[in-house]
């Protein structure tokens, strides 16, 4: 059995010289540390406004139809932007042209933007929904307009006063056939026509009064101005005058003027001239009376006529 001994001793000193070769051979892998590239921070937001202002010494000449406002920094003038013009922090877009500046295409930053169109509110009239800006007739006697949630309407029949002043009783009665109602007046055919107050009931919409109107103290206020300085807007007033005597609020569609007609050429601004030019011109013509008849008149340096 001594043999044994050696040959048991030299296998496990060759399976421990084995382990040993593999162990360098085939070394263990290690993680290895990467070193991250600089990349842009895409959340960083430009700074578009500078303090202290910075503004030009005369503002710009916006192009007509722009509106001239001041940026979104609070410090100078500059030209609105437009429907389709690029928007930031101080660049802002048209408020008189219901203009919004869109960042949902600049995420996440948020910086740059793009000018949208405000989508009006919708109106429901009637259980009818209506488009912003939609015009419709609810009835043959009104033509109406939905402006961002409040519909403006529009008489088509015009109720004139009675033509005839000697009547007392006159009211207004369907004719079969037609939308308008009609003044008739229930006055005796009898009866003299010799010229008379009008009766308070002349300037009602119906003929008979309602019992209402006894203890009930009528008011309406004036139209409030046009809500836009061109184009389609609304004017509202309260009035009482219904049938529950309870002030209620009225609107009306306005239009003050076009909003794409050029003003400027209908203004007539003075014309100033100097002193020695007005001397050269002799005498001023002036319309005194009705009639346009000229009289002699000496022009002054401060550009009015003396007369003669």
């Amino acid at each position: 059995m001594r043999w044994l001994l050696p040959w048991t001793l030299a296998a496990v000193a060759v399976v421990v010289a084995g382990n040993v070769l593999a162990t360098v051979v085939s070394p263990t892998p290690t993680a290895m540390t990467l070193t991250p590239v600089p990349l842009e921070d895409a959340t960083a937001r430009p700074e578009f406004c500078k303090w202290p202002c910075e503004c030009p010494q005369s503002p710009p000449h916006c192009p007509l139809g722009v509106s001239l406002i001041t940026d979104g920094c609070e410090c100078c003038k500059i030209c609105a932007q437009q429907l389709g013009d690029n928007c930031t922090e101080a660049a802002i877009c048209d408020p008189h042209r219901g203009l919004y500046c869109d960042y949902s295409g600049d995420r996440p930053r948020y910086a740059i933007g793009v000018c949208a169109q405000v989508v009006g509110v919708g109106c429901v009239l009637d259980g009818v929904r209506y488009n912003n800006g939609e015009s419709f007739q609810p009835n043959c006697r009104y033509n109406c307009t939905c402006i961002d949630g409040t519909v403006g309407c529009t008489p088509l029949c015009l109720s004139p006063r009675p033509p005839r002043l000697w009547c007392r009783q006159p009211r207004h009665v369907r004719v079969p056939g037609q939308c308008c109602e009609q003044w008739v007046c229930d006055d005796d055919a009898r009866r003299p026509r010799q010229t008379a107050l009008l009766d308070t009931r002349a300037f009602a919409a119906s003929g008979t009064v309602e019992q209402w109107h006894g203890n009930c103290i009528a008011y309406t206020s004036p139209w409030s101005p046009c809500s836009t300085t061109c184009g389609l807007g609304i004017s509202t007033r309260i009035s009482n005058v219904n049938a529950r005597c309870w002030p209620e609020q009225e609107n009306r569609l306005c239009n003050l003027r076009p909003c794409d007609v050029d003003i400027h050429s209908h203004i007539k601004f003075p014309s100033y001239q100097k002193q020695g030019e007005l001397r050269n011109h002799g005498t001023c013509s002036f319309s005194s009376d009705s009639k346009g008849s000229a009289a002699p008149f000496i022009p002054t340096a401060s550009h009015t006529c003396l007369h003669v």
